[in-house]
């Protein structure tokens, strides 16, 4: 309540102080920056559509909203928009993060499954390492140099990751590891361990240029 009271009053403040400014009508207003929001980010779709990679429009589109809802948040615009405004920029980030993960892990953690009631060959065994080895090393080589602002959005997309990724892929190198380790070549299908993959996600998302 308290917080609804003090968003009434700074709505209040805010109408009157347009309105000394010679601003006609605040609500007018409101419908004007609200619709230029929206423009703009029609506009954010339009380059994420541009990307080869879904995945990547998913994170440029992510990144951007959630920018231009913090810079709105932060400042008198939030009193214009309303919370309403601010809460859906926060679905739509958690919308396209999802997406992100679906277009981007669904192959990756499809070379962990298993049928429980099979055994499984060491030849399939070393397929599935090596096909875990190649799209992790593939999406690290990648993703490491996709952009995301430094702060909570990167920790939490990260986290994302790592739950999506981390847990199946350790019980897997735990429960077969030690087939692979009597096979020939075991660093041929062993490349990575868990703590190392934990450490490949931490790099991503940081806009690295090099080559």
């Amino acid at each position: 309540l308290r917080s609804h009271t003090r968003t009434a009053r700074a709505r209040r403040e805010a109408r009157e102080g347009f309105r000394g400014k010679g601003v006609p009508e605040y609500e007018v207003l409101a419908v004007k920056v609200v619709w230029k929001l929206q423009v703009l980010e029609g506009n954010l779709q339009g380059k994420a559509r541009q990307y080869r990679d879904p995945a990547q429009g998913e994170v440029f589109l992510l990144n951007n909203i959630h920018y231009m809802a913090r810079k709105v948040k932060e400042s008198d615009l939030r009193v214009v928009v309303g919370d309403d405004w601010v809460r859906r920029q926060a679905a739509l980030v958690r919308q396209h993060a999802s997406e992100y993960l679906r277009f981007c892990f669904s192959r990756l953690t499809y070379t962990l499954r298993v049928d429980p009631s099979t055994q499984l060959h060491k030849s399939t065994l070393k397929e599935k390492f090596k096909a875990f080895n190649l799209v992790l090393e593939e999406i690290h080589r990648d993703q490491t140099r996709w952009l995301v602002n430094p702060g909570p959005l990167r920790d939490e997309l990260r986290l994302a990751v790592k739950q999506r990724v981390l847990a199946p892929y350790t019980d897997f190198y735990l429960a077969y590891k030690h087939v692979m380790e009597s096979s020939r070549h075991p660093g041929k299908y062993l490349r990575h361990d868990p703590v190392e993959v934990n450490e490949m996600i931490l790099d991503l998302f940081v806009g690295y240029q090099g080559h």
